[in-house]
Formats: structure tokens, sequence, C-alpha cells
């Protein structure tokens, strides 16, 4: 499960612990922003915190998530994820590793840099990660339709 540090992190959050309630081997794999001293991983499942190679806001390019997800069985994407949902979308690509997203929402950007780089990332990237996805979900189909997403997924 690949999962950011915000709200979809939360979600990422529950749905492993009930994943592995359920019996399930889980990995959650997100950015190494570092803890609390007194945080502890749960026990229910695994933790790995990747240090990324460029950090901004609560993303981060991780290209060591590449190799880490190879062996899955299985993938769950929580998207967006920038700089990290592309190379999920990439190991899809180069080596067939299938992956599901929980789309949580439409960015917004705050500052004329950051609209400009959404605006050129969605058509491009955005869209292929959200297609290249064995299934995509949401909060609700409501929710999923009345998003920016709507218009990719099927």
């Amino acid at each position: 499960m690949v999962g950011g540090t915000t709200d979809p992190g939360y979600v990422c959050f529950h749905n492993a612990l009930e994943l592995a309630r359920r019996g399930h081997e889980v990995t959650v794999f997100t950015l190494d922003h570092g803890i609390p001293p007194d945080f502890r991983d749960p026990e229910e499942f695994r933790v790995v915190r990747l240090r990324t190679s460029m950090k901004l806001g609560d993303g981060g390019s991780v290209p060591s998530l590449y190799g880490a997800l190879k062996g899955f069985d299985a993938v769950h994407l929580h998207y967006p994820f920038y700089g990290s949902g592309e190379y999920v979308w990439l190991a899809s690509l180069l080596r067939g590793q299938k992956y599901l997203l929980t789309y949580h929402m439409d960015v917004h950007g705050t500052t004329p840099f950051k609209k400009l780089a959404i605006g050129a990332y969605e058509p491009t990237l955005g869209r292929r990660i959200l297609r290249g996805a064995a299934r995509v979900g949401a909060v609700s189909m409501a929710h999923l339709m009345s998003s920016r997403a709507a218009h990719v997924v099927d």
C-alpha cells in the first residue's frame, strides 16, 4: 500500500489495519518526514519510510519506491501522491505489476507555480496513472464523478 501523510494517509492506515486484521500481510510505503520520538508504528502491519530525493510540501520524489514494490502481489495507491504514484505506474508499465487506485481529491494549486505544475501534470502523467490502474475507487461514486478524474476513468 502506498499512502501519503495527510487525509489519504488516514484512509491508508485504516485500510491497512483492516486488511491485516483479515489475515493479509501488509506493507505501507510512505515518505520519511521524520516521526516524533514517542511515536510507535502499528504492530499489525509493516511501515517502510522512504527517503525523498526532492521534497515539496507533503509530496516528494521517491525513486526507490520502484524497486521496493518488486515482488508484491497487489499494490494499492492512494492518489494523488505526487512523486510516488509515478513509480507505481512505472512498475505496472515495465513489470506488469497491477495496482488499484483510490482517488481522494482534486488538487488545486495555491500559487501560480503550483497551478502551472498541476495544469501540466494532470493531463500527462496524472492521466496515465489513473488509466493504468486495474481498478479505480473513491470515497463514493458521486465524489469520483464530480472530480476532475471523472473524464479519465470509466
